[in-house]
């Protein structure tokens, strides 16, 4: 038996769906939500063994972010006080979890919009200068070493394999990074580090109010791109990538149950929601079927 939903409601992988609420969201952040000030975004990833065990606890993704969000925040308050900004500042940030890379490969990262500056406790906005390389190597490595002892704390006492991973990722984020002449110039603010990476060189300027909406949509968008999903002849899918793979290929071409196996990190995230929470968006159909789900009555 299958699992068909009649009304998917923010099942998180329905083109239709996800594009409607990618529209209805970055509408909503930029005529309610986001000041009239220049903005920054951060896009930060994770090593592959560190998406694998956020995809294993979902719990954990917001806290891995909120760590990257804090040591941000340090970093403008420091810089607001080399400018000569009296008295205390705040900021804040909209950030957008996306689990999907374009060739629908599991890939946990956040994509972080912030103001270019701070905010004083009267609501005057205060710009501050430009991120320096060093600057989002600095917040890389301080975000990379607290994330890994996070995940050491949280895992399980059958995670041993984990942890010992997680281990030799620490030490090795640990170590400083030596460059040798001959190795290319990397992109401008932009930082790599064991796995882990960081790019802060999209700026927004405060007038571009459209060009914010596109980005909000873009971070607010789902997994799949409808105009990119095609149905073959024989009953298989296509589904065309970006960016071509190594070996050349432009398309994935799979069956339907084998595009359902690619986005079940996204679906197994409804078996560890609480069916309070699903209900009042889902209705009572979704919330059954889920339920029969985790009775192990249907299998997805």
């Amino acid at each position: 038996e299958i699992l068909v939903g009649f009304s998917c409601k923010k099942r998180g992988v329905c083109p239709s769906c996800t594009a409607r609420r990618a529209v209805n969201v970055s509408a909503h952040l930029v005529d309610a939500v986001l000041p009239h000030v220049p903005m920054r975004q951060w896009v930060l990833t994770f090593p592959m063994r560190v998406r694998w065990i956020l995809a294993r606890k979902p719990a954990l993704i917001g806290r891995a972010l909120g760590i990257f969000l804090r040591a941000l925040a340090t970093y403008q308050r420091r810089g607001a006080r080399r400018e000569g900004i009296d008295g205390d500042v705040m900021s804040g940030a909209v950030t957008f979890v996306q689990r999907f890379n374009s060739a629908l490969g599991m890939n946990i990262h956040g994509h972080v919009l912030v103001p270019d500056g701070v905010f004083a406790m009267d609501g005057v906005f205060h710009r501050l200068s430009r991120p320096r390389d060093e600057h989002v190597e600095d917040l890389l490595g301080k975000t990379a070493v607290r994330v890994l002892r996070l995940l050491e704390r949280e895992l399980g006492v059958d995670d041993n394999d984990d942890r010992s991973a997680l281990a030799l990722l620490e030490a090795a984020a640990l170590k400083p990074v030596a460059r040798s002449h001959g190795e290319p110039a990397p992109k401008r603010l932009t930082a790599f580090l064991e796995g882990f990476s960081l790019h802060a060189a999209t700026h927004i300027h405060e007038n571009d109010r459209l060009g914010l909406e596109c980005w909000c949509r873009y971070g607010a968008r789902g997994a799949i791109a409808i105009s990119r999903l095609e149905e073959l002849p024989d009953g298989r899918v296509s589904y065309q990538m970006k960016r071509a793979l190594p070996d050349g290929r432009t398309h994935l071409v799979m069956t339907g149950m084998e595009l359902l196996r690619k986005l079940g990190p996204e679906l197994s995230i409804l078996l560890e929601m609480p069916l309070t929470r699903i209900a009042p968006e889902g209705g009572p159909l979704i919330t059954e079927a889920i339920r029969r789900v985790r009775a192990e009555e249907v299998v997805i």
